[in-house]
């Protein structure tokens, strides 16, 4: 399973993200590795298809099935399913199922 974590330094939603998916990895998949990627330009945005930071994409899918060229950018990210920069533990828990 490759699991990928784009983020910038200074959007404040990426430490609580990628702590929550370290819980759920060490919870669950002990085996997963994460391949952090820190986004500092808006070249580097495109080239890493990068939606926000923070962004999980799992086997190269994004955890919220998002896509979309005009998307892509040097920006905070914010999930519809909390509706702040930290996806829910629930949906993290299903991309990893569905990567397995």
């Amino acid at each position: 399973m490759k699991i990928e974590f784009l983020y910038f330094k200074d959007c404040p939603g990426h430490e609580s993200a990628l702590a929550l998916l370290e819980q759920i990895l060490s919870d669950s998949y002990t085996a997963a590795s994460i391949e952090k990627i820190e986004i500092t330009t808006p070249e580097l945005a495109i080239q890493h298809r990068f939606l926000g930071s923070p962004s999980i994409r799992i086997n190269g899918k994004d955890i919220e099935g998002r896509e979309k060229a005009s998307e892509y950018g040097l920006k905070c990210r914010i999930y519809q399913d909390t509706w702040t920069g930290v996806p829910s533990e629930a949906m993290l828990c299903k991309a990893l199922q569905e990567a397995e």
